[in-house]
């Protein structure tokens, strides 16, 4: 079942950040980087519950190519993206955006 994916304000600019990062690094590379998100989150509309759960209802998607992983939680009809994360913070940044994300997700 397709579902429509939904980043949340502080994923969207932790892609942009990593965005601008990567191509302060390699002209081009964060373009590399966008496009690889994007076809990560096209597919995960489509298999969103393929990933595991990562911790209460989050669940975790690795990017392939970068080290970076996409928290998100799994509705009916709808994928909401908590953060996107580089896998070498530390996991309490992580954590905190589980329950951030959480808590504006039963908000709305």
């Amino acid at each position: 079942m397709k579902r429509a994916v939904r980043l949340m304000g502080r994923a969207e600019r932790d892609v942009a950040e990593a965005r601008d990062w990567y191509e302060s690094q390699s002209s081009g590379l964060g373009v590399r980087f966008v496009v690889t998100i994007l076809t990560a989150l096209s597919r995960l509309a489509d298999e969103a519950e393929r990933h595991p759960v990562y911790s209460r209802r989050t669940r975790r998607l690795l990017v392939p190519g970068f080290p970076y992983l996409v928290l998100y939680l799994v509705e009916s009809d709808r994928v909401i993206v908590t953060g996107v994360f580089h896998a070498g913070r530390h996991p309490s940044v992580w954590r905190t955006r589980i329950h951030e994300g959480a808590m504006s997700y039963a908000a709305a």
